[in-house]
């Protein structure tokens, strides 16, 4: 491969292993739960198990348990033998997904819920950090998130189909085959490289602290980026059907976008080797939001669904700019790992702040909380210097 004509290429080519361990982690199992959401919260609500509510806030549990053993574990993530700590947390979740396809309800399917997003918080950590330990984690992100558009492809055409032939219980066998599916690759996932610079005694150096002024401001950033992106994704199939639109209508038009969306990324990593990512980031962010006001805002199907097909394209060219902005801040991958569970909190509570402003105050409020939050996001992202 000519590296000269094509450095991206040449980088992701070199680092395929650390890619394809990166993926499997962070994004293959670790957002799985995150992009069936609006059809397994569909479920629960329509199958009248569970109210708006109740539903969202066992969404909730399950992504804050996720976001919770990510932070734990950040640090360790950085360490060797990460691999074992993201197999084991992958195989804790293919288990109780196992668990949810047998348990009817009540409290021991809350508790499998729980499980399974620890597990999966684990190899959340250890993917995002091993991205970050790359010899160019812009690319890297990059490379990663336009994958991710190909995953997301195959998630949302296969997820309402598995769901319509057999519930629940097939979502969340389909969870459990995927962490199987990715186990092999996240074994794979490799030490973190060695610093060359030793001290006098032969020791490694320690490590630089974390300048406290851009890693809140990423920390804030990543907070309200996808607390804008859970109000609005996960709450799709509620606000499409008032538009008209069916669940399989939803389906495909979020896989057809995820073609378009394929574009995103490449601009993403093209404007980050011209050292252009802070204007790039800002329009970016700016497209999120008016994409995301156009979802709950707008007045018919017609705008509804441009909102949704231009969705996949905004975030994909947005999350891998904002992911390498906070791995220039801290290359060690400790606050790209930190930034990924505030983020996955954020999304939890997005699901049921969300569905009870919807029951409240209707898509009035829901518009006015996605506006707050994206420009929030505008903010302390283009604020923040690495």
């Amino acid at each position: 491969m000519n590296g000269e004509r094509f450095p991206a290429l040449a980088h992701l080519w070199q680092e395929r292993r650390l890619l394809a361990s990166a993926f499997a982690g962070a994004n293959g199992v670790g957002f799985l739960p995150l992009l069936v959401l609006p059809w397994t919260l569909g479920e629960l609500i329509s199958s009248g198990r569970y109210s708006a509510t109740m539903a969202g806030w066992i969404a909730t549990a399950e992504i804050c348990a996720l976001a919770t053993t990510s932070l734990l574990f950040a640090k360790a993530a950085t360490r060797t033998g990460r691999r074992w700590l993201a197999a084991g947390g992958t195989i804790l979740a293919l288990l109780a997904n196992v668990c949810s396809m047998l348990v009817p309800g009540g409290t021991a399917f809350v508790v499998t819920r729980l499980l399974s997003g620890a597990g999966l918080g684990c190899a959340v950590a250890v993917g995002n950090a091993t991205a970050s330990s790359s010899l160019n984690p812009s690319r890297t992100f990059a490379g990663m998130w336009f994958a991710m558009a190909l995953w997301q492809l195959i998630v949302y055409n296969v997820t309402p189909w598995v769901i319509q032939s057999g519930g629940l219980a097939a979502a969340y066998g389909l969870l459990a085959a995927v962490c199987a599916l990715f186990l092999p690759l996240i074994i794979l996932t490799p030490d973190p490289r060695r610093n060359p610079i030793e001290t006098a005694d032969g020791t490694q150096p320690a490590r630089a602290p974390l300048r406290w002024l851009p890693a809140t401001l990423m920390i804030i950033a990543f907070v309200t980026f996808w607390l804008r992106d859970a109000l609005v994704y996960s709450l799709s199939q509620v606000v499409a059907a008032t538009r008209g639109v069916s669940a399989q209508q939803l389906g495909q038009l979020l896989g057809l976008a995820s073609l378009f969306g394929f574009v995103g990324p490449a601009l993403a990593a093209r404007f980050a080797e011209r050292g252009a990512r802070t204007p790039a980031l800002a329009a970016g962010l700016i497209a999120v939001l008016l994409v995301s006001l156009a979802i709950t805002a707008g007045s018919s199907a017609r705008t509804l669904m441009a909102g949704l097909f231009l969705m996949p394209l905004a975030g994909l060219f947005t999350t891998p700019l904002l992911s390498g902005l906070a791995a220039q801040v801290d290359e060690t991958g400790r606050l790209p790992a930190l930034c990924a569970g505030v983020g996955f909190f954020s999304q939890a509570f997005g699901s049921a702040i969300g569905a009870s402003l919807l029951e409240s105050g209707g898509l009035e409020a829901l518009t006015v909380a996605v506006l707050i939050a994206g420009a929030a996001t505008l903010l302390s992202a283009t604020s923040c210097r690495a």
